[in-house]
């Protein structure tokens, strides 16, 4: 900084120097030479060594989300010496993808054996409980099951197509079901 610039706050400040200096000017009377060439060279230099000061400005107070949001940052780099921080790339897009993707090949490495392993149990579970619902021998209560009708009764003794699957209904024998539906499928068609 030159030792010869003055800092005002305000312009009127700047105004009442360069009066002063123009005061100076024509007290200065034949040594007036000594402060420069002309009057008009001497003011301009030195209103060139006169800065204004801009005026500061307030700035705006922080939204709750903003501030939370600091908070939370100063505390994780606070929290375990700065270990928590969050991860800062480079400034170089190439450069920065290849940090990122560096970080999900160790993730995917770390994790890996978890997830096949979890993997694994869910296909166990799965088959198990497929094998569960797919053989559902456990027959019906009677009190679950609804009446026989008499009617039916008399059909279920017939050897018609019709006689042997409502036997195999009033028997809750799901397979002997199908085996009749089959085969009234394969005559229909």
């Amino acid at each position: 900084m030159d030792r010869f610039t003055k800092r005002v706050k305000s312009q009127e400040e700047k105004n009442e120097l360069l009066r002063l200096a123009k005061q100076e000017w024509d007290e200065a009377g034949e040594f007036a030479h000594l402060l420069g060439d002309d009057q008009e060279n001497y003011l301009q230099k030195t209103a060139d060594n006169i800065i204004v000061e801009a005026e500061p400005i307030e700035p705006r107070a922080l939204t709750p989300m903003e501030k939370a949001a600091l908070d939370d940052q100063q505390g994780r780099l606070e929290l375990f010496g700065g270990k928590y921080a969050d991860k800062e790339y480079s400034a170089i897009p190439a450069i920065a993808e290849m940090e990122k993707a560096q970080e999900r090949q160790n993730l995917q490495e770390l994790l890996g054996p978890a997830r096949r392993a979890e993997l694994q149990v869910e296909s166990m579970i799965r088959n198990a409980v497929e094998k569960a619902m797919s053989n559902r021998t456990i027959p019906m209560r009677e009190s679950e099951r609804a009446g026989i009708d008499p009617a039916m009764s008399a059909v279920a003794r017939d050897d018609s197509d019709l006689g042997c699957f409502v036997k195999a209904w009033i028997e809750n024998d799901t397979a002997g079901m199908r085996a009749v539906a089959r085969e009234l499928a394969v005559k229909a068609a």
